[in-house]
């Protein structure tokens, strides 16, 4: 299982969804394999995008306090999977060699390779709700997408007030829904 917030905030569900696993397992096999556990498989499994900087930073600091308190010290070139993004935008940072700013288009490129590769089991969270999107770019997943939210089994929504299609709740829904259908076997459970 691969699971995603894709509006992670501090990483609030992202903490008990490791809290969760790490002490059912331990209840299961003994608290000695939490740490080898959440360095094999929760740090390579478990994704959060978030596009604002103070909860992202935030959401970096809560993870690592967390990890540490269940018994898992990050090495030096570990890190827990939050990347800085707008889970909506599919263009990546243009690569820059500039100071400050080429580590952003990495992040923004690993971001980007995670959106279009990985294949999402798990998307979970709290998505912002908001019937005046910020999300409106044509650059946006979502814009390139447009028709084909408002479309269910190829049939219009004829939604009446279609102000609603453009929150952007319903955008991640539909954004979480992408990533079920990409999977090969198109499964996958969606808990906003």
């Amino acid at each position: 299982m691969i699971t995603l917030d894709p509006a992670s905030g501090t990483s609030t569900f992202l903490a008990e969804v490791i809290r969760l696993v790490l002490n059912t397992y331990a209840t299961k096999y003994g608290e000695g394999a939490k740490p080898q556990l959440a360095r094999d498989y929760l740090l390579h499994n478990i994704y959060g995008f978030e596009e604002m900087m103070a909860p992202y930073a935030m959401g970096h600091l809560k993870m690592f306090i967390i990890l540490q308190q269940l018994g898992l010290k990050l090495q030096k070139n570990e890190r827990f999977n939050l990347y800085l993004t707008n889970t909506l935008e599919m263009e990546n940072i243009e690569q820059t060699d500039l100071p400050g700013i080429a580590s952003l288009s990495r992040e923004s490129r690993r971001a980007g390779e995670i959106k279009k590769e990985t294949p999402i089991t798990v998307i979970l969270g709290n998505p912002p709700y908001a019937g005046h999107s910020t999300n409106k770019s044509k650059n946006t997943w979502i814009g390139e997408k447009i028709q084909d939210y408002k479309y269910i089994d190829d049939k219009p929504l004829d939604e009446k007030n279609s102000k609603w299609l453009q929150d952007d709740y319903v955008k991640f829904i539909r954004f979480a829904q992408h990533l079920i259908d990409e999977n090969p076997n198109q499964e996958g459970v969606i808990g906003f």
